[in-house]
This record gives C-alpha cells, structure tokens and sequence, in this order.
C-alpha cells in the first residue's frame, strides 16, 4: 500500500491491466477497495475509461452503487469529474443507476 492507501489493484486497475486485477481478484483481492480519500477503484478505472475492465469488475462483484467518501454514487462522481461520456456509458450499462 501506498501514501494514499491505494494497493497494487489500485496500480494495476490504472493501468488498465484486466488480466493483473483478475490474478489478484482470483487469490483474494478486494475488488470493492477504497484509497484513504475513500475512493472505490471502480470509480478511478470508470474515470479512466476503462469500459471492458470496467464491465469485468462488475461482473466480479465490484460494487456499482458504492458511494465515495463524500456520498456520491458513480455517475455523481464522474460528472463532478466532466468525465459525462462515461456517465452516460455507465448509466446505460448499470441498471438502476
């Protein structure tokens, strides 16, 4: 773990690497963890863009309704973020959100 709590999911999450996240995921790795600010790693890989990580996560158990330190959900953080493309990616892709 790093200064801000991000874990090497985090670091491999970022780099768009589905095969790292899914070695981790598969010996134990929480794939709903948070860094100290209380960010979801769902959220940074959405932000990112990531859409075929994004979709594997969630199909691994990643909590799509998580919400952020400050309350938000994950549409609210990508929009505070001007990431609205992928809002609306996600929107489509995520029931009920």
């Amino acid at each position: 773990m790093n200064g801000i709590g991000e874990t090497v999911l985090h670091f491999l999450a970022v780099e768009d690497d589905e095969a790292g996240v899914a070695w981790l995921r598969a010996r134990g790795a929480d794939i709903n963890t948070k860094n100290e600010f209380g960010t979801p790693v769902l959220f940074e890989v959405a932000s990112l863009g990531y859409k075929n990580l994004f979709t594997w996560m969630v199909e691994a158990g990643a909590d799509a309704r998580a919400q952020d330190a400050e309350g938000q959900d994950l549409v609210e953080h990508l929009l505070d973020y001007d990431k609205e493309e992928m809002a609306k990616w996600v929107r489509e892709h995520v029931p009920g959100l």
